[in-house]
């Protein structure tokens, strides 16, 4: 029995999606609306009018079929190849062969969407970005966006809203989700779907949305793309927000929300096609000049608090320092510094993870 002063519930009322999925796990073996009940009063608040019993739909399949604006910039089923990197020591590496998704702007009439949701809800119908021959492949936990409840493969126990929306806006496009507060992700799954939707020039003047739980530095890279006469606009959590024109663009690549490690999964399907990276990553790069610094050898430190921290940082940073390496946590520099620091150096070191993606 889960009791309001539990962990996991005082967790959960902090609004972030993965604490948000730790206390619908906990009730999943209650049938959906007695679960549902428990958790609006484990809560403290309504968080819907109950629950709407659907499936998800495709984005690129709803877009393509009915969206009030549908252009395809790059088409689906290419296969590429990512090589597996010079690996010094034992490991699991191997080549990744991926096959491209269909890269589209779209834009929907009428579309409500959500704080740190990537569901797009026009009506009744709740979008999320998959084709239809991608979901099936893995198993996902959809039930870590915060407004579905339950998942079960594409059907889906999504929220209910009675309240009105809280924002209304003539033209937005979308930059919500359940990561966007990850640098990584911020990086690779959501910024170069915007990069991708600017280059092919056929979007108005649009506001952007973002989710305001966002670090400074990831705000600093979106401001340095968005176009002059667009401006930033920031959903505090548990809001929503109507829009008459929805512009929105898919990922590179494949993201779920939430996979399942299990003997379905491959990192194959994850894999992201270089040719379509390579211009997002000119365009990412063309705000922050090159100062020609070089030389430098840098180790892109976690501190200890952080997720999936190294459990012996002290005796790897201490042999990192002996071999002329900068200790440097990139948290503590704003962007642009972040960027110089990784271009002047010639040595790269770190713990797996988001610091990476400054690479």
């Amino acid at each position: 029995m889960i009791r309001p002063d539990d962990d996991i519930v005082k967790r959960a009322r902090s609004g972030k999606p993965y604490a948000l999925l730790d206390l619908k796990q906990a009730l999943a073996p209650l049938p959906a609306d007695e679960a549902f009940s428990a958790y609006c009063r484990l809560l403290g608040r309504d968080v819907g009018a109950g629950l709407l019993v659907t499936k998800t739909l495709s984005l690129q399949r709803v877009a393509k079929e009915c969206g009030k604006f549908y252009r395809e910039l790059a088409p689906a089923g290419e296969p590429f190849v990512n090589r597996a990197p010079r690996v010094i020591g034992d490991g699991n590496h191997r080549d990744l062969e991926g096959l491209t998704r269909t890269a589209f702007i779209a834009c929907f009439a009428g579309a409500r969407i959500w704080s740190r949701s990537a569901a797009i809800e026009c009506g009744d119908e709740v979008l999320l970005d998959f084709e239809d021959w991608e979901l099936a492949r893995i198993d996902d936990r959809l039930e870590l966006d915060p407004r579905i409840f339950r998942s079960a493969g594409d059907r889906i126990w999504h929220l209910r809203e009675p309240r009105p929306p809280e924002l209304r806006l003539e033209r937005a496009f979308m930059l919500t989700g359940a990561h966007t507060a990850a640098f990584g992700h911020w990086l690779w799954e959501y910024l170069p779907k915007y990069v991708s939707a600017l280059a092919a020039d056929c979007m108005p003047e649009l506001s952007v949305l973002i989710d305001d739980d966002m670090p400074a530095t990831q705000r600093e890279i979106l401001k340095k793309l968005v176009p002059e006469g667009s401006r930033i606009v920031q959903i505090a959590a548990g809001t929503s927000v109507q829009v008459d024109e929805l512009w929105c663009a898919p990922s590179l690549m494949y993201m779920p929300m939430l996979e399942m490690m299990n003997a379905k999964f491959r990192w194959d399907y994850l894999a992201s096609p270089a040719a379509r990276f390579l211009p997002v990553i000119a365009a990412l790069n063309a705000p922050f000049p090159d100062s020609g610094g070089a030389g430098e050898k840098v180790f892109l430190a976690r501190r200890a608090e952080r997720h999936r921290k190294l459990v012996n940082a002290g005796a790897i940073e201490a042999m990192a320092r002996d071999h002329g390496f900068r200790i440097v946590h990139p948290e503590d520099h704003a962007f642009a510094a972040q960027v110089e620091l990784v271009r002047a150096a010639d040595y790269i070191l770190g713990p797996e993870g988001s610091a990476m993606f400054l690479g």
